[in-house]
């Protein structure tokens, strides 16, 4: 079977490279015009363009319909960061489910699996294919600004065991974007930010490796 790709124009292929995002509940000319002029493949979705089921799925089908009037070979990859706990983007009108921190307190992989099944299939019916999560930061640092609950707790085998739990969970009816998307493996040990928004860690050269999931 040959690359599914091979098909397709370098401009093509590019443009299946890019994800792009905007404001609003409806999608602006641009956007409309990078779908079908530019390929764009992928879009990411915010709070700010999916705040009612309804309008979401408005939103995403009017999106999908413009790449498939386009020509494009493939269905839009439309892509959230729903988290879950408190990073969650389909606002008060979906499950609110817990989040990492909390499933990690209980450590029960059936439970996570079943979570994520149950927010893939919410996710699913808005018309979002992709879900930015899990996080897979190790929480080894109390006073992280950054990740905090979002992660599944400092112990590197329970994380693991988790983030593969979500992963299970969202296969049925969505993609993960873990393992894809990977965060610095010292992003647990992050102490401070500064006003320009760089990143001071505590952790050293020799953490590193133990910290990796």
């Amino acid at each position: 079977m040959g690359n599914l790709t091979d098909t397709m124009t370098l401009e093509q292929q590019i443009g299946q490279l890019l994800m792009v995002g905007f404001s609003g509940v409806t999608a602006p000319p641009e956007v409309l015009d990078v779908i079908r002029s530019g390929h764009v493949g992928n879009i990411c979705l915010f709070s700010r363009n999916i705040p009612t089921p309804r309008q979401s799925l408005r939103l995403t089908s009017s999106l999908q319909t413009a790449a498939r009037d386009a020509g494009q070979p493939f269905p839009l990859l439309i892509a959230t960061d729903q988290e879950n706990g408190i990073v969650r983007r389909t606002g008060p009108h979906t499950t609110v489910f817990p989040g990492n921190m909390a499933l990690g307190a209980i450590g029960s992989e059936e439970t996570v699996e079943q979570i994520s099944r149950a927010s893939g299939e919410e996710l699913r019916a808005l018309g979002i294919l992709l879900n930015l999560a899990p996080v897979v930061d190790v929480a080894n640092n109390p006073d992280n600004p950054v990740i905090g609950v979002r992660s599944f707790g400092a112990d590197p085998a329970l994380v693991a065991s988790l983030g593969a739990a979500t992963v299970r969970g969202l296969a049925g009816n969505i993609g993960s974007s873990y393992p894809a998307v990977a965060r610095q493996e010292a992003q647990g040990a992050i102490t401070a930010i500064n006003g320009i928004g760089a990143l001071r860690s505590a952790a050293t050269g020799t953490q590193i490796p133990s910290l990796a999931v």
